[in-house]
């Protein structure tokens, strides 16, 4: 069934080295429904993420709109009147009507470049470059770094436990998972790990040299280890970081609302200002 399944596109290879270990193991029926939790989990992780990012990318659609037809319309008009008056225009003015003169200018290079860019890296993202390069700039951004990471170890953990109940041995299990894997960080400490055990060392001392795996973490599999647990303290794991990734994608989708709508509004005030600026500048000398 798994050899069946590789052929096509709709399994990836999660599925189909999961599957793999259920034949081999004689454990298919628990694997099936390791596996339908594991889809549970992973389809309540999306639909919260899209909660999440629906509408902030809404209000980020509409912002670039609003900019442009400021940058574009609204300030052209101003910068009309300003060259009807005599005198020299505030810092602040000269700023605005740049970015309006660029953006009327290179608008049409600068979609265009953005295209280019995006289809260069469509066409490199399975290169290791790429791959190294995009997991370090996602791990540094603040807070969707960190979240990142956690359902990245989820990932691991479901992964670990699901074999682990299944009877393989912990080597075979890295080596599985580590194909399974397409996060750069986590290959590389996958592949430090197995090394590690090849040659005689407990899996808690590999996971412990690499950064990417919390130290609380670490303890817990070492304690897993020691008792001779270790599936069920993967288990554990899973289920506590499926409630901090809810918990997390709760409050990041409550803090990003608000920031957009205050950055829509400082941004629109920046450019009234500046543009009325020089008006109230000429009627104070007026006066």
């Amino acid at each position: 069934l798994s050899d069946a399944m590789k052929k096509h596109s709709q399994f990836d290879d999660y599925e189909c080295v999961n599957v793999r270990i259920g034949e081999e193991t004689g454990n298919l029926q628990e694997v099936f429904l390791e596996l339908s939790g594991y889809f549970n989990s992973k389809i309540t992780l999306k639909k919260q993420i899209i909660s999440i990012i629906s509408y902030p990318s809404f209000i980020l659609t509409v912002t670039i709109g609003i900019v442009w037809f400021m940058l574009s319309v609204v300030v052209p008009m101003f910068t009309d009147v300003f060259s009807k008056l005599n005198g020299d225009l505030p810092e602040l003015t000269k700023t605005v009507v740049g970015m309006s003169d660029f953006i009327r200018n290179y608008f049409g290079y600068m979609i265009l470049s953005i295209a280019v860019w995006v289809i260069v890296l469509m066409s490199q993202r399975k290169k290791t470059w790429y791959k190294k390069m995009s997991a370090w700039l996602v791990l540094k951004i603040p807070v969707i770094g960190e979240l990142t990471r956690k359902v990245q170890l989820n990932r691991f953990s479901l992964a670990m436990k699901m074999m682990l109940y299944s009877e393989t041995p912990v080597l075979s299990s890295i080596d599985l998972i580590q194909d399974m894997t397409s996060f750069y960080p986590l290959q590389v400490a996958l592949q430090d790990v197995r090394n590690g055990l090849f040659n005689g060392q407990h899996l808690y001392e590999g996971l412990s040299r690499h950064e990417f795996f919390p130290k609380r973490y670490v303890t817990l599999i070492k304690v897993g280890e020691e008792v001779n647990q270790l599936g069920q303290m993967f288990e554990k794991l899973s289920n506590q970081l499926d409630g901090e990734i809810e918990y997390q994608t709760q409050i990041l989708g409550r803090v990003l609302e608000p920031v957009m709508i205050i950055f829509i509004g400082a941004f629109v005030g920046f450019i009234l200002i500046s543009m009325y600026l020089p008006l109230f500048e000429l009627s104070t000398t007026i006066n």
